[in-house]
């Protein structure tokens, strides 16, 4: 399975570091939403989360353990399926088949902090409630502790009552997924999700980060370069490329422009077409492209 070139910050998740991957194809078919592993010593879990009715589950989980100890009750509950859930609920914007332009690799910056929520009485619109939302899955996410009413209730600015019935409205009307009883965190609602896949997939949002890739990859011209990677991701879209490497598309696509002037993909159509090995090819241009990305450190 190959990495998500979305992976949630990394972290420890009870005394192991937990690692989330797209699904392949025929198992996203299936409805599986992600892979994830964990490990811990000697300890090893790996198993896929699904989307339920309620959010998301994890559906499959195969363990590896010592074999002079074998599995037992003790080690079984050291896997940390809450973290894992965790960490997939972070990752669910970018594994959204509806969301496809998230799987660039490129987020706002603290999106949630761009509205600032008057005092006083307010009406509660969809742009509150967005934003709430947002606060809640920050405060929910990996690595923070349970107090989140409270941390909410800094943030907004106003008392736990509160919080508790806008964070359920924003449930109601899509911005949060469904709440699971004994769980920690939320999965992003599906307006959500189509609001930030229209803020990722902007000319705006796209040129900047390009730009700010060109620069980090000491291209001559940042600004060229971006204009032609936006050109490039515009014409070729989502393209196989970067998911067969591991790679950020974002990466591939700056990377690719300054390398060759086109695409990964044209490089390697014009390689074989004169007369290279598909697959030698392949592996040479995705040494290429780690190569630069390693000597600026992207």
């Amino acid at each position: 399975m190959s990495p998500n070139q979305h992976s949630p910050d990394s972290g420890a998740a009870q005394s192991g570091s937990v690692q989330i991957s797209s699904p392949e194809p025929d198992a996203a078919a299936r409805g599986v939403a992600c892979h994830f592993a964990w490990g811990s010593g000697d300890l090893r879990a790996t198993g896929d989360v699904s989307r339920g009715e309620q959010g998301l589950v994890v559906t499959r989980v195969e363990i590896t353990a010592p074999s002079r100890a074998g599995i037992t009750h003790g080690l079984l509950r050291r896997v940390p399926l809450g973290d894992v859930l965790r960490f997939a609920n972070t990752s669910s914007m970018v594994n959204d088949p509806n969301i496809v332009a998230l799987t660039t690799g490129i987020r706002p910056a603290r999106p949630a902090d761009d509205y600032v929520i008057p005092p006083g009485r307010v009406l509660v619109t969809d742009e509150l409630l967005r934003h709430v939302a947002l606060v809640y899955l920050e405060e929910s996410a990996p690595g923070k502790d349970r107090a989140v009413l409270q941390r909410l209730e800094e943030r907004l600015g106003r008392p736990k009552g509160t919080v508790r019935g806008w964070v359920q409205r924003a449930r109601e009307a899509g911005w949060l997924g469904a709440a699971v009883q004994g769980r920690m965190g939320a999965e992003p609602g599906t307006k959500l999700l189509l609001w930030l896949g229209e803020q990722m997939n902007s000319d705006e949002v796209l040129i900047k980060e390009f730009a700010r890739l060109a620069t980090a990859l000491h291209a001559d011209d940042p600004a060229a370069v971006a204009a032609g990677a936006l050109r490039a991701w515009r014409s070729f879209g989502l393209s196989d490329f970067p998911h067969r490497t591991g790679i950020r598309p974002s990466e591939v696509y700056v990377a690719a422009e300054i390398l060759y002037e086109r695409t990964a993909d044209e490089e390697l159509a014009a390689r074989v077409a004169a007369g290279a090995d598909e697959d030698e090819a392949f592996d040479q241009i995705v040494a290429e492209i780690g190569e630069r990305l390693d000597q600026a450190g992207a």
